[in-house]
Protein backbone atom coordinates (compact mmCIF):
# COMPACT_ATOMS: atom_id res chain seq x y z
CA UNK A 1 0.00 0.00 0.00
CA UNK A 2 2.55 2.60 1.21
CA UNK A 3 5.27 1.44 -1.66
CA UNK A 4 2.34 2.49 -4.61
CA UNK A 5 1.28 5.55 -2.98
CA UNK A 6 5.26 6.58 -3.23
CA UNK A 7 4.89 5.73 -6.83
CA UNK A 8 2.23 7.86 -7.28
CA UNK A 9 3.94 10.63 -5.86
CA UNK A 10 7.26 10.36 -7.44
CA UNK A 11 4.95 10.18 -10.79
CA UNK A 12 3.00 13.57 -9.66
CA UNK A 13 6.78 15.27 -9.39
CA UNK A 14 7.61 14.40 -12.72
CA UNK A 15 5.05 16.68 -13.89
CA UNK A 16 4.38 14.46 -17.63
CA UNK A 17 1.14 16.11 -18.74
CA UNK A 18 0.65 13.18 -21.04
CA UNK A 19 1.52 10.88 -18.44
CA UNK A 20 -0.46 12.62 -16.51
CA UNK A 21 -3.52 12.48 -18.54
CA UNK A 22 -2.97 8.78 -19.20
CA UNK A 23 -2.53 7.59 -15.73
CA UNK A 24 -5.68 9.62 -14.72
CA UNK A 25 -7.49 8.16 -17.45
CA UNK A 26 -6.50 4.23 -16.76
CA UNK A 27 -7.18 4.86 -13.23
CA UNK A 28 -10.74 6.63 -13.76
CA UNK A 29 -11.53 3.21 -16.05
CA UNK A 30 -10.01 0.19 -13.75
CA UNK A 31 -10.65 1.75 -10.25
CA UNK A 32 -13.88 -0.65 -9.54
CA UNK A 33 -11.72 -3.06 -10.13
CA UNK A 34 -8.69 -1.86 -8.07
CA UNK A 35 -7.98 -2.61 -4.31
CA UNK A 36 -8.90 0.42 -1.86
CA UNK A 37 -5.70 1.72 -1.86
CA UNK A 38 -5.65 2.37 -5.19
CA UNK A 39 -9.04 3.89 -5.13
CA UNK A 40 -7.65 5.98 -2.43
CA UNK A 41 -4.72 7.12 -4.90
CA UNK A 42 -6.93 7.48 -7.88
CA UNK A 43 -9.13 10.02 -5.89
CA UNK A 44 -5.39 11.92 -4.84
CA UNK A 45 -4.80 11.76 -9.08
CA UNK A 46 -7.83 13.34 -9.81
CA UNK A 47 -7.62 16.13 -7.04
CA UNK A 48 -4.15 16.79 -8.28
CA UNK A 49 -4.88 16.82 -11.80
CA UNK A 50 -7.67 19.95 -10.92
CA UNK A 51 -5.84 22.31 -9.19
CA UNK A 52 -3.22 21.53 -12.17
CA UNK A 53 -6.01 22.24 -14.21
CA UNK A 54 -7.25 25.13 -12.36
Amino acid sequence: MHNNQSKCHKLVQTHKPTNHYSLLNHSGTQTRKLPTSQEAASGVWNAIYSNSMA
